[in-house]
């Protein structure tokens, strides 16, 4: 949306004239405009089966004055249904008149709406809930709502977790913490674990993201390249999650056929610099891996 919304042509459809972050959903136009971006989807992937059609971080949500209207008449001052009707309309949208099989959306903006809410607006017939959070534990009591999970194992017979390998530590950040990030992975296993009972046969996989802006209209923060070596290795763990921290390193490295090399401090005008860990990856030949090379440079001099 703020990659469209940012156009003068469409700032009338913005909920907040100053904020690209949010479409105005009681306005037909939108609907135009969100249709026609999704059959030009269709037309360049014909094949696929599935779209994630997104639907998270909407900051602005129901403070334009057509919102307002349209919760005074139509949804008795529910944001709620607001959100829902329109979450719904999209997505029955890319399912029978487009044909996709699968569609996915984020789950942030209907992670505390009652089970029978979701059921009015018939969430569980069109999306697979994707359920985000690139903490480094996502078990942490509190992170989540409070009987989420039993909400939606009420509603979707398919859902998917959203990890990250990417772009999501900052949003000046530079350097990737692959320790961090493989926490944030490891640790939707442990939900897993957690709320068996409510997720057995309904979990089809987990997502690993990647990030290249916070927002829109901001600077890089974590490039691709920085990226590639924990994305290997977060799959390698997603194929095999007994192998232990040591362990797959050394798959990582066989996986690119690096060079082993030994890391020691370096000394620059008279200082010496600790290199971090995920240096041992310079050495490596992937796509980009001369611009990992160069970050894990500039770590030491910047």
């Amino acid at each position: 949306m703020e990659f469209v919304l940012k156009h003068s042509m469409f700032e009338h459809l913005r909920e907040v004239p100053l904020k690209p972050d949010t479409i105005c959903p009681s306005d037909s136009n939108s609907t135009s405009l969100i249709h026609e971006m999704l059959q030009q989807v269709r037309q360049l992937h014909p094949n696929s089966k599935a779209i994630h059609i997104g639907c998270d971080e909407a900051w602005h949500i129901a403070q334009d004055d057509r919102c307002l209207h349209a919760l005074n008449t139509t949804f008795h001052n529910s944001t709620d249904k607001l959100k829902l009707a329109h979450i719904s309309s999209i997505a029955k949208y890319a399912k029978e008149n487009l044909n996709f099989e699968h569609v996915l959306a984020w789950n942030d903006l209907f992670d505390k709406i009652p089970v029978e809410l979701l059921n009015e607006y018939k969430l569980g017939n069109y999306i697979i809930p994707v359920i985000w959070g690139y903490v480094e534990d996502v078990t942490t009591p509190g992170y989540f709502p409070p009987g989420m999970i039993q909400r939606y194992s009420q509603v979707f017979n398919e859902m998917s977790f959203g990890s990250v390998f990417k772009g999501a530590n900052g949003a000046t950040q530079i350097f990737v913490s692959m320790e961090r990030y493989l926490s944030n992975l490891k640790s939707y296993l442990m939900f897993y674990k957690l709320n068996e009972n409510f997720l057995t046969g309904k979990v089809t996989g987990t997502i690993l993201t990647g990030w290249t802006r916070f927002w829109h209209g901001i600077q890089l923060c974590e490039i691709l390249p920085e990226g590639i070596p924990l994305l290997v290795q977060e799959a390698i763990y997603m194929n095999d999650s007994n192998l232990n921290d040591s362990e797959l390193e050394n798959k990582t490295l066989e996986f690119f056929n690096c060079e082993r090399h030994q890391i020691f401090p370096i000394s620059y005008n008279g200082k010496l610099y600790n290199p971090r860990k995920e240096a041992i990856y310079s050495f490596c030949n992937f796509p980009g891996s001369d611009v990992y090379a160069l970050v894990c440079l500039f770590y030491l001099t910047g």
